[in-house]
C-alpha cells in the first residue's frame, strides 16, 4: 500500500490540528486496520505466516483460541487464521498485547525475502505518527519514541 498525502491530511497540517504529542496506551481502531492492510497486502497470496503468528501467540498467552468464534468454517484453514489473529487484534484492550501483535506481525515481515518489507515498515512507522501513536518498529522491535529530538 502506498501512504497519500490527502487533502483532509493537509488542511490538518495547515490549521496545526497535527499534534506533536504521542499517545502511549491506545491503538486507535484506524491504525489497526491500517495494520491489517498493510499486512494483508505484504503477504497475499500466502497465508501461512498467520498460522504460524497464531500459534506463536496462542502459546505465549495460554490460550485454544485468541478470539471466540474467530474459525471460519468451510473456509481454507490460512484464512481462518489471519480471521482469528485480526478479530483478536481488533477487539484487543490491552495496548501491550496489540503492540505485541503488531511486532510479531513485522518482525515476519522483516525476515521476509521479499523486496517491498523496507516499503510495508516505512508505512508502518508512517502510519504510527499520522496517528498520534508513540511507538516506531526499528531493529525488529516496537520502540517507544518519547522524544522526536531523540530518534
Amino acid at each position: 500500500m502506498v501512504v497519500i498525502d490527502l487533502y483532509s491530511k493537509r488542511q490538518k497540517r495547515l490549521n496545526g490540528e497535527q499534534s506533536n504529542i504521542y499517545i502511549y496506551d491506545e491503538i486507535p481502531k484506524k491504525l489497526r486496520e491500517q495494520i491489517r492492510q498493510i499486512a494483508r497486502d505484504f503477504f497475499y497470496p500466502s497465508r501461512e505466516e498467520y498460522a504460524k503468528m497464531v500459534a506463536y501467540l496462542r502459546g505465549e498467552y495460554g490460550d485454544e483460541k485468541l478470539a471466540n468464534g474467530a474459525v471460519c468454517e468451510g473456509l481454507n484453514e490460512y484464512y481462518s487464521y489471519e480471521k482469528e489473529l485480526f478479530d483478536f487484534f481488533k477487539i484487543k484492550d490491552d495496548c501491550e498485547q496489540c503492540l505485541d501483535i503488531i511486532e510479531l506481525i513485522f518482525k515476519f515481515i522483516s525476515d521476509s525475502y521479499k523486496s517491498n518489507k523496507e516499503k510495508s515498515i516505512s508505512e508502518l512507522n508512517i502510519r504510527f505518527k499520522e496517528n498520534g501513536v508513540g511507538y516506531r518498529f526499528e531493529n525488529n522491535q516496537i520502540i517507544r519514541i518519547d522524544n522526536e529530538l531523540l530518534h
